[in-house]
């Protein structure tokens, strides 16, 4: 995971499909890849992403992309956190 770089331009394409994916209809979604994150924790993950110098210009690694949403996951509910936790896994 450390070694595959995803660019600013990947990551604003992920994160699209991704608050994309919240407004589909069920028939579609069912035949799709998830990010397990509603539309707050994408905000915090874009937010977080910005702020971080470091990934203007070289990108980030697909295991700091993973602490984004597992950071972004902890404001969820609790009940709710494993399950985000282990499908953020899947879907990296």
């Amino acid at each position: 995971m450390q070694r595959t770089q995803i660019d600013r331009v990947q990551f604003a394409d992920i994160i699209g499909r991704a608050k994309q994916y919240l407004n589909l209809r069920k028939d579609i979604k069912a035949n799709k890849e998830i990010i397990p994150l509603g539309d707050s924790q994408l905000d915090q993950m874009i937010c977080e992403y910005y702020q971080d110098k470091s990934n203007e210009y070289r990108g980030i690694n697909l295991w700091a992309f993973y602490n984004l949403m597992t950071s972004a996951n902890k404001s969820s509910y609790i009940d709710a956190d494993v399950d985000r936790v282990v499908e953020s896994f899947r879907f990296i």
